[in-house]
């Protein structure tokens, strides 16, 4: 892995710029060896030497290091690649929006709920849920159900909704409550 590491460096320092794919391998290599600080430093020098980031690249990034926790790294470079001029993709928020979600950052999930709105993305029940989700881990119990009211008026759902019963059940899962099918 150092050695791939090295050799791109040498590359960039001839003047040979190696293709941002073959950085992502390299990225994602890293972080699957552990070395987490030496690929967000990696990232870091991407962007900082102008690398163009497609937003398909970027996802797959910000998942890949999402999945090591790195929360508040991504949301970092999610601001620093915006202010660059990169537009995120809906799938940039699939990946976001729960990894904030899961780690209690629920003020932050809704900024990037209402960013992909803004940015002219249709909301669907997957973005809305982990939010809900995160809430109820927070034992935001009161304000988890007056957002999955909000949720429910925007997207349509019925009652027969699978993703309708999935978070009810969660709310008695995190509550120990029945779920009243008059609800």
């Amino acid at each position: 892995m150092r050695e791939a590491q090295q050799f791109l460096e040498e590359m960039s320092r001839k003047g040979f710029n190696p293709p941002v794919r073959g950085r992502d391998l390299l990225i994602e290599g890293l972080l699957n060896a552990g070395y987490i600080e030496s690929a967000k430093d990696m990232v870091r020098k991407m962007i900082k030497e102008g690398f163009y980031l497609d937003v398909s690249t970027f996802n797959s990034l910000l998942e890949a290091i999402a999945k090591y926790g790195e929360v508040e790294f991504c949301i970092d470079l999610y601001h620093e690649v915006c202010r660059l001029g990169l537009v995120p993709d809906i799938n940039t928020y699939k990946v976001l929006i729960p990894a904030v979600s899961k780690v209690g950052r629920i003020d932050e999930a809704f900024r990037l709920l209402y960013n992909s709105i803004e940015d002219g993305h249709r909301p669907f029940s997957s973005l809305y849920a982990p939010i809900v989700k995160g809430m109820y881990r927070n034992g935001q119990f009161d304000d988890a159900l007056c957002f999955f009211s909000e949720m429910k008026d925007q997207l349509y759902l019925h009652r027969t909704s699978a993703k309708y019963a999935l978070l009810l059940g969660g709310r008695s899962k995190f509550r120990g409550l029945q779920v009243a099918s008059s609800r």
